[in-house]
Order: C-alpha cells, then sequence, then structure tokens
C-alpha cells in the first residue's frame, strides 16, 4: 500500500507532507476501508524500513518516528467514528465563508463519497425539483485522476432530495462560478462540474482530503477522515428513524447487509429508543374492558 503513494519519492526526500498525503489516501480508501490499526501497522513496516536506511546513513532522520503518535488515530478507535451532529455543525459554521462551502455540506448532508461530490455536474441537478442524481465518481488508479461509475451498482444514478438550505446554496454557488468564468475569460475550461478550480479544472482528489484535514483542525475538531462524514451523515439518518432500507439506497451501499454491518450498533439503539417510546404510550394508555 505504500508504494502507490510515495514510491517514486527518492529516499532522502521523505517528509512529514508525505505521510500526510499517503494516510489520507489510505484512510479514504473506500475499497479496502483502512481501520487504525492496520494505519499504524503500514507505518510501522515503513518505520523499520526508513529506520534501517537513518542507521546506515542513508537519510538524516527518520520521518516516521513519533508520526502515529500526532498523527493517526488511536489504535482503539473504532472504525466508524463520525462527529456528533453538533461537530459536524460546529464545522460547516465554521467553513462558511470558504469557497467550497457547499462541497463540505453535500459531503455532511447526503453522505456522498469523495469522489462522488467532485464528480457533480450542473446537468445531474434539478434546482426547481430539488433533486440531484448522482451519475459519477473522480477516483485515482496508478497515480492518475480517472472518471468514472460510482463505487458499487447501488450508487449508480442514485437520486438525493435537497432540502432549502441546499437548494440555495446551489443557487448562490452557481452565480459565483459564473462570476469566476467571466473573470477568466478565455483560459476557463467548461467541463460542466459544480465544484472545480478557478478556471473550471477538475479538482484532484487528494487536495480535498487535505483541504478538510486543514478546515477541521483550524476549527478545533477531533481529527476524523473526510469519508467519516459520510458516517455521519447515515448516523443521522439512523438517529432520526429512517429505515435501513432507505438508508442504503439513499446512499448506494451495495446491499442493506452492507449498511447494517456497518451501522448495527445504531440501528439497536434506535430500536431500543423505539421500544421505549412505544411503552411509554401505552403506559398512559387506558385498559379496553
Amino acid at each position: 500500500m505504500v508504494i502507490p503513494h510515495i514510491g517514486s519519492v527518492r529516499l532522502g526526500d521523505v517528509r512529514i507532507a508525505h505521510l500526510d498525503h499517503m494516510f489520507d489516501e489510505i484512510a479514504e480508501d473506500e475499497a479496502h476501508d483502512v481501520g487504525p490499526t492496520s494505519l499504524h501497522s503500514i507505518l510501522a513496516v515503513l518505520s523499520s524500513a526508513l529506520g534501517e536506511a537513518e542507521e546506515r546513513e542513508q537519510i538524516a532522520r527518520n520521518p516516521c518516528r513519533h508520526y502515529g503518535k500526532r498523527h493517526l488515530p488511536p489504535k482503539s478507535t473504532p472504525k466508524v467514528k463520525p462527529w456528533t451532529p453538533a461537530q459536524t455543525s460546529a464545522f460547516l459554521a465554521a467553513v462558511a465563508g470558504e469557497r467550497d462551502a457547499l462541497l463540505w455540506r453535500l459531503y455532511a448532508v447526503l453522505g456522498l463519497r469523495r469522489g462522488e461530490g467532485i464528480g457533480l455536474r450542473w446537468s445531474d441537478v434539478d434546482l426547481d425539483a430539488g433533486r440531484l442524481a448522482v451519475r459519477q465518481a473522480v477516483t485515482l488508479a496508478g497515480g492518475k485522476v480517472v472518471v468514472g461509475k460510482p463505487k458499487t451498482k447501488a450508487g449508480e444514478d442514485r437520486v438525493a432530495v435537497l432540502d432549502a438550505g441546499t437548494i440555495a446554496g446551489l443557487k448562490a454557488h452557481r452565480k459565483a462560478q459564473a462570476a469566476e468564468r467571466l473573470k477568466a475569460g478565455s483560459v476557463y475550461e467548461d467541463n460542466g462540474l459544480i465544484f472545480c478550480d478557478e478556471i473550471g479544472r477538475m479538482i484532484k482528489p487528494p487536495a480535498v482530503s487535505h483541504r478538510f484535514r486543514q478546515l477541521a483542525a483550524a476549527a478545533g475538531l477531533p481529527r476524523v477522515r473526510l469519508h467519516d462524514l459520510r458516517h455521519g451523515a447515515v448516523s443521522m439518518l439512523i438517529a432520526v428513524g429512517i429505515p435501513l432500507p432507505v438508508v442504503s439506497k439513499l446512499v448506494g451501499h451495495a446491499s442493506t447487509k452492507t449498511t447494517g454491518d456497518l451501522y448495527g450498533h445504531l440501528v439497536e439503539g434506535t430500536a431500543v429508543a423505539a421500544a421505549d417510546a412505544v411503552a411509554a404510550l401505552l403506559s398512559g394508555t387506558s385498559a379496553v374492558s
């Protein structure tokens, strides 16, 4: 898992920034869903190799030393431990003035995967109907940016219902983008993307994860993966009592089993709350004669 990310970096040039990039990418890799323990194992292997290089005086210092303690989540951290709704709300408030504030909102509210968010096009949105279709995703393959279908068959062409705040945000974002296009003039690349750089070019997935980490730290919030905003969105859906099959369809899981495996403990908690609520209703009802 190390080679695809920093294999091209010269031994003596490996720095903390390279490790940040590598672990961001590994943590966001939805195909493997690597947990904290595995991240520390990867670091240990790399640290051992660089430690030997340091002893042989091939490098000045081992950048992996103390990295795990300072930059990786504890090994005991559960796989699914997103921010609380209050923390997510605080994050969205903190980034409200950001150029791509709407992107973070879509990740947090709709539970989009990283590549699905930056792959969104204006043709995928119907603002009048308040609907958004997920039709493509941007991923990395062999270090190159690739545009393809969403991760699962269930994720293709799924439709999300947009709340009033998100619709207003999209309208404002479109006006701001039009102003950027006008300012850029002939150098602007109109790829029809909702989220792009100032001259219309596609945003690279690693840049999104890196920016998220910067913004979360600036907001003073616990370090989580960008993908954990998706987990948070699912958690909130379950918490308000949305049935598991509906949640599974909304976020594009391959099956309800996938949703249950990841969030079964949350579903159980909701079921207990529902049982208590029913019991409370019955306790206040007169017996039928």
